[in-house]
């Protein structure tokens, strides 16, 4: 697989629409949405609750499931398409860093804080550095104001605020 170029635009939106749930019980939670982000620039998201930013911010990721997905109109993300990414979905989700209201309790039970926050380049780069990895990780939770010993902490012994905090430093990664 060809990895797409990035190309000038961080994000293009075109008469975007997205739903959440399925058959009788989906609900259009974005409807109509355009916008160009140049890379280097932001996007403001605002609404009431419920209002589909985070419908929104999660099908733009490359995240699958049955809580969101798109219905109309196309959506350009660091040059793969969200709508129909194919096999580049990989590539998405590793170009944008997505972080869910909730991610805390998402994190895997089974691995090491420090494991958790690696997950992702161990598994696009197998034979990576374990030092390199080590340094990365004390970087990364440092960043996100987390002693070094959460490293070798599972998530179930940190309260929820510092799981946040370790699925943002997955983002982050």
């Amino acid at each position: 697989m060809r990895i797409p170029d990035l190309t000038e635009w961080a994000l293009r939106l075109d008469d975007l629409s997205v739903e959440r749930g399925r058959g009788s019980g989906a609900v259009r939670a974005v409807d109509g949405v355009s916008a160009s982000v140049r890379f280097g620039g932001a996007l403001c998201v605002s609404g009431m609750t419920g209002s589909g930013k985070s419908s929104l911010a999660a099908v733009l990721a490359g995240q699958r499931g049955p809580d969101a997905r798109i219905v109309g109109g196309s959506a350009t993300v660091c040059g793969i398409s969200a709508r129909y990414p194919g096999r580049a979905r990989s590539v998405l989700t590793y170009r944008v860093g997505y972080l869910a209201q909730d991610a805390g309790p998402t994190l895997n039970p089974d691995m090491t804080v420090g494991d958790v926050i690696v997950e992702p380049i161990v598994s696009r780069e197998p034979r990576i550095d374990r030092q390199r990895l080590e340094v990365r990780v004390s970087a990364l939770l440092d960043e996100v104001r987390l002693p070094l010993g959460a490293s070798g902490k599972f998530p179930h012994e940190l309260s929820a605020g510092m799981r946040q905090r370790v699925a943002l430093a997955r983002a982050l990664v």
